[in-house]
């Protein structure tokens, strides 16, 4: 199974990342793919204080790769078939159109394993880079803006579909732990802009959505 994460800058893609790491770390087989800042890992690690990210001998109880391309990429999922991969991040900066074809050819490296693949996207577009075929092939797919999160795609749901639900969240301890998670939807009145008529909007006071538990 793949899951597609695509986030503007600077909004948790990596907090996300890491978070899916020590979640699974002792359930599974991990190997985190970065792409950059693999030398700010250990600092950034250390504010995981909330868990045990070590085995007895003093190792991560995970396994940490660098990588860069799509190719290079596609040899580490064949190696780990029955791994939980994640990719942060794939950087697409060139024939944004075949992103489908390097999710279709994850899907054939992959056994039993689960590859989480985290792209960027731009502030200004509506989907990651590669548009919507960035999800073809994608069990889950979510996108992360600022202080809120959306299930765009669930392909086979249990009894309740979570498919275009959104939550906001907050992150907390340096980058290492998301918090006050709740269930939110956009604003009728801003339409999740955040702003209305030129001022910041008085329904949803600038936010661009409105909790879901309010509503009872």
């Amino acid at each position: 199974d793949l899951i597609g994460l695509g986030g503007e800058g600077n909004k948790g893609k990596s907090c996300f990342a890491l978070n899916l790491v020590v979640e699974n770390m002792d359930k599974h087989l991990v190997t985190l793919v970065l792409s950059e800042n693999i030398l700010r890992l250990e600092e950034r690690l250390s504010h995981f204080d909330w868990i045990n990210i070590y085995k007895s001998d003093g190792d991560w109880k995970f396994e940490v790769l660098e990588a860069h391309t799509s190719s290079e990429f596609l040899d580490i999922a064949r190696e780990r078939k029955d791994n939980l991969i994640i990719f942060d991040w794939l950087n697409v900066t060139a024939d944004a159109y075949r992103v489908s074809e390097f999710y279709e050819a994850l899907t054939h490296r992959l056994d039993n394993g689960v590859g989480v693949v985290i792209q960027q996207k731009r502030t200004y577009k509506t989907w990651v880079v590669g548009g919507e075929a960035a999800y073809d092939y994608c069990s889950v797919f979510l996108l992360l803006q600022s202080g809120k999160i959306q299930v765009v795609k669930v392909k086979m749901p249990g009894y309740l579909d979570p498919s275009n639900k959104m939550y906001r969240f907050k992150i907390e301890k340096k980058g290492s732990r998301f918090s006050t998670i709740a269930e939110v939807y956009d604003c009728p009145q801003c339409k999740g802009k955040k702003y209305y008529q030129g001022e910041k909007c008085g329904k949803c006071y600038g936010l661009g959505y409105l909790d879901v538990m309010n509503e009872y």
